[in-house]
C-alpha cells in the first residue's frame, strides 16, 4: 500500500491501482487552498498554502483524489472526484495540466 498523510489523516492507495502525476507548470490563480480548523462549530480559516509543484491522482475506493504536493513530494492539500476525467478537468482549472502531461506512476 501506498498513500499520503495530511493533517493526522492516512490516505492509503493500493499499489495496484491507478497512480497519473503531473508537473506544475503554471498557475491560473482560480482557485486557492487553506489551511482551516475547526473552532466553536465553526469553519476558521487560517493560512493560505503553498502553491504544490506537482500533483497526483490516485484512484481510491469510491473515486479519485487530487494530491497537492511540495517539492519533497509531501501532501499539502487534496481534493476527491467521483471520476477520474473530473480529477483531470479540476487540475486543468487551476494548473493547466494537459492530457498529455499526466505520467503513470509504477511503484
Amino acid at each position: 500500500m501506498s498513500g499520503y498523510e495530511l493533517n493526522g489523516h492516512s490516505y492509503r492507495v493500493s499499489e495496484r491501482r491507478l497512480r497519473l502525476r503531473a508537473r506544475v507548470r503554471q498557475i491560473t490563480g482560480r482557485t486557492e487552498h487553506y489551511e482551516s480548523a475547526l473552532e466553536r462549530d465553526s469553519i476558521v480559516r487560517k493560512s493560505r498554502l503553498p502553491n504544490p509543484e506537482t500533483v497526483e491522482i490516485q484512484e481510491g475506493d469510491n473515486g479519485y483524489y487530487l494530491f497537492y504536493l511540495d517539492a519533497n513530494g509531501a501532501c499539502i492539500a487534496d481534493t476527491w472526484h467521483l471520476a477520474l476525467g473530473d480529477a483531470k478537468a479540476q487540475a486543468k482549472f487551476e494548473f493547466q495540466i494537459d492530457e498529455w502531461e499526466w505520467i503513470e506512476v509504477r511503484s
